[in-house]
């Protein structure tokens, strides 16, 4: 009785593996198309995250608006909201406390970040115009 089991098992075993490596070689070959087609597609996503979370996601979770971005207490409001409404201690989940408040400080760095763009864009404003006013000699518009 065991002669025939073990065959049994043995081309269960033969066979599954015959099955797992086709997949995993038709994925591999998937993978690198998608790779070859997107380019750094994956890598810019990525780039846009804060601790694992994209502003559009975390903008979900605290129940904003892009527009609220540009008003820091609307942000802080809405995460004390929901941060406390998730309180474990009150019966709340832990996990989603842990999202809430992984939007916040993905919320933040954005705007820190946007922040950190403009000053940049207005001290390179700043530099042209002073360049423009010393070839003209001094004169302003």
């Amino acid at each position: 009785m065991s002669g025939p089991f073990v065959r049994m098992l043995v081309n269960i075993a033969v066979m599954s593996a015959s099955v797992f490596s086709r997949a995993f070689v038709a994925a591999y070959h998937q993978a690198l198309q998608n790779a070859k087609q997107g380019g750094g597609t994956a890598a810019k996503a990525a780039s846009r995250t804060y601790g694992g979370m994209a502003p559009d996601e975390a903008l979900k979770v605290l129940n904003l608006q892009k527009t609220d971005m540009k008003n820091p207490a609307r942000l802080i409001e809405q995460f004390d909201k929901y941060f406390m409404q998730n309180e474990p201690g009150k019966g709340g989940s832990f996990y989603l406390q842990s999202k809430v408040y992984r939007a916040k400080e993905c919320l933040e760095k954005a705007i820190e970040e946007e922040r950190g763009k403009a000053a940049k864009a207005k001290a390179e404003a700043d530099d042209a115009r002073k360049a423009n006013k010393s070839k003209v000699g001094g004169k302003s518009p």
